[in-house]
């Protein structure tokens, strides 16, 4: 693939950095900032931009996402994308991303969600999040899709070490002028991925209204294939109103004219296939504690497969969903295991420990039984019988519904 259709598809990933890095805080932190904020003016100013976006119940924004690149293979790339984003809480949201080499477009009605690439001619239909003001932090999946979300400074789930004010600057927009003033943010470090480092962030806010009119994250990435990169993204909005989240007709979900309705979006050709109903490929792996589980021998129970790694943003939002089913569920016939694919051990026992998941995990050392089950794309969840036969398939980052839902197919119940 050349170089600059990989940077552009890379690009849509980057929309989601902010919430890809964040991890929950460490227990009594509220308080103390909070007890900071009323000494501290910019804490205060932080505070209520927070407050201002994690109850948000409706807005229209448009703006432009530019991604430059220096150092490695790719030195000198850069990409502009233009975006628009809507919505009107609980469950309608509209995001269109414009990339001049990968277009992506998400439309909620309520009840589903439909995501459609007109490069590929392909859209994908799953149940719909709920985006609800002041709750958003807790669900991983609506957290993705709700673009807002990164700018709730200080939520949980968003910690970091300090904010400080570096000056003002005017900021250009289609209204005019906005006068602001510039932020700067020192996130928490995330151990589990020390091949990327995040410098301070920076944030441009409008004092009067609390809202974040430019943004640019600067990201230093030890690349395996590309080499030393730093990737600067800068966020520049030129429309919000958040009065409005403008015609309800703009939430309708239409079927694109011309365009095949797929498992997974991908290269035409590989669809994730429907293994409903097929037996599930027999394995044998070593669990994290080097106990050997074998498939075959657990006939008689539902067992659900996710397929997953550290390094893959999606997967480390679904797991927490997949640790929470298993915690309700575990009293009833039903085992969960989180299959490693292709990572060291010390690397999962590090990210584990690092997020406190409990869940059982399986090691896929070589990625064998990762392909036998058409894990090319990851998180990807196998819910199988008490037969042995695959209940259902499901690839990308869920609503936790859908899981609940295939596994009462299976006799799971709740």
């Amino acid at each position: 693939m050349p170089l600059r259709p990989r940077l552009a598809i890379a690009t849509l990933l980057l929309l989601a950095a902010p919430a890809i890095a964040a991890k929950a805080p460490a227990s009594g932190g509220a308080a103390k900032n909070h007890a900071r904020a009323a000494a501290d003016p910019v804490m205060a100013l932080v505070d209520s931009v927070t407050a201002r976006y994690l109850n948000l119940r409706q807005y229209q924004m448009t703006g432009r996402l530019v991604v430059t690149i220096s150092g490695g293979k790719l030195d000198g790339q850069s990409v502009e994308v233009p975006f628009s984003y809507a919505a009107i809480r609980p469950g309608r949201l509209r995001n269109e991303v414009r990339n001049p080499n990968m277009t992506t477009e998400i439309v909620a009605d309520g009840e589903s969600l439909q995501v459609h690439i007109p490069g590929l001619h392909q859209y994908t239909r799953q149940s719909a999040p709920s985006l609800l003001p002041g709750a958003t932090m807790s669900d991983p999946f609506a957290r993705s899709l709700d673009p807002m979300i990164a700018y709730a400074l200080h939520a949980p789930g968003q910690p970091f070490v300090s904010a400080r004010a570096t000056g003002s600057d005017t900021v250009q927009t289609n209204e005019g002028p906005v006068a602001c003033q510039r932020i700067e943010i020192t996130s928490q470090s995330d151990t589990t991925h020390p091949e990327t480092v995040a410098l301070p962030r920076m944030v441009w806010i409008d004092p009067v209204r609390a809202l974040v009119m430019r943004d640019s994250i600067t990201l230093d990435v030890q690349h395996p294939q590309f080499g030393k990169l730093r990737q600067v993204i800068q966020t520049r909005f030129d429309h919000v109103d958040l009065v409005s989240g403008g015609a309800e007709s703009q939430y309708a979900l239409i079927a694109p004219a011309g365009s095949q309705r797929v498992l997974r979006l991908g290269a035409p050709g590989t669809e994730a296939p429907d293994m409903s109903g097929r037996e599930a490929s027999d394995f044998t792996l070593e669990s994290l504690e080097g106990k050997t589980i074998k498939l075959s021998a657990l006939k008689g129970k539902v067992v659900v497969l996710d397929f997953w790694a550290t390094w893959c943003g999606p997967c480390r939002r679904w797991m927490p969903i997949v640790a929470a089913t298993h915690a309700k569920v575990k009293t009833q016939p039903v085992l969960f295991f989180a299959v490693n694919e292709r990572e060291s051990t010390a690397k999962v026992k590090a990210f584990l420990a690092e997020t406190n998941l409990q869940v059982p995990v399986l090691m896929d050392y070589s990625g064998k039984v990762g392909s036998a089950y058409g894990a090319s794309s990851i998180p990807l969840t196998i819910i199988i019988g008490k037969d042995g036969k695959i209940v259902r398939s499901m690839v990308g980052l869920r609503d936790e519904r859908e899981l609940h839902a295939a596994l009462a197919e299976a006799g799971i119940k709740y």
